[in-house]
């Protein structure tokens, strides 16, 4: 298996990545690696890490990637992704599908077996189903199909806790992530290499 040691100097890294010059994505460490599309009005932090490992990877707009976190789609079906979701820092996301407004807090990991649709929040730490061995990850990859998912979240979702608890919320807070990419976007260019496809300059527009 490949390690994150030697996937940034990968030959096809960023090779079948397809963004529009709206979204933002650090070069520093960061790691896409396959047919990933990724939607307009993104952040994707430096050490991230996106791969397309079987099949393709779709993110839609207005997401947020943070540093460390990782996506894999080790299926040959697409894994679709929707907007306005939050991947916080080491967390893990291998789920087929997931909609939109969900927030997946730091080291928390999804799997496959897991479909979140809307407004779900998984809590930091947890471990949805569990965290597979290596052993059960490097078999996955040849897989040529995967199983219909074990657990479909109801929107308004939450999952905290050590035991899992889960509990759906009728009021969810306000949530400052749409504030927090309009800053995100202004400042990194400023102090971060950002990828940029071939045809476009360097920098971004600068955002008002």
């Amino acid at each position: 298996m490949m390690t994150s040691s030697i996937l940034p100097t990968h030959p096809e890294n960023f090779a079948k990545l397809k963004c529009p010059p709206s979204t933002i994505i650090c070069r520093e460490k960061t790691i896409i690696l396959g047919d990933v599309t990724i939607g307009p009005d993104c952040v994707v932090h430096p050490t991230a890490r996106i791969i397309a490992r079987n099949g393709p990877i779709r993110i839609g707009s207005n997401n947020l990637i943070e540093e460390r976190v990782t996506i894999i789609n080790n299926f040959t079906e697409p894994m679709i992704i929707g907007d306005n979701n939050v991947f916080e820092v080491y967390s893990q996301c291998e789920t087929r599908t997931m909609g939109s407004n969900n927030i997946i807090e730091c080291k928390a990991f999804v799997g496959s077996e897991i479909e979140l649709t809307n407004n779900c929040i998984v809590g930091a730490g947890c471990q949805l189903p569990h965290r597979r061995t290596q052993a059960a990850e490097d078999k996955s990859e040849h897989r040529e199909q995967r199983q219909a998912p074990i657990d479909v979240f109801k929107p308004n979702t939450e999952v905290y806790g050590s035991d899992l608890h889960r509990r759906v919320v009728q009021d969810l807070p306000a949530s400052s992530h749409g504030s927090q990419l309009d800053f995100l976007r202004k400042i990194l260019p400023n102090y971060q290499k950002l990828w940029r496809p071939a045809n476009l300059p360097a920098t971004p527009p600068t955002q008002r």
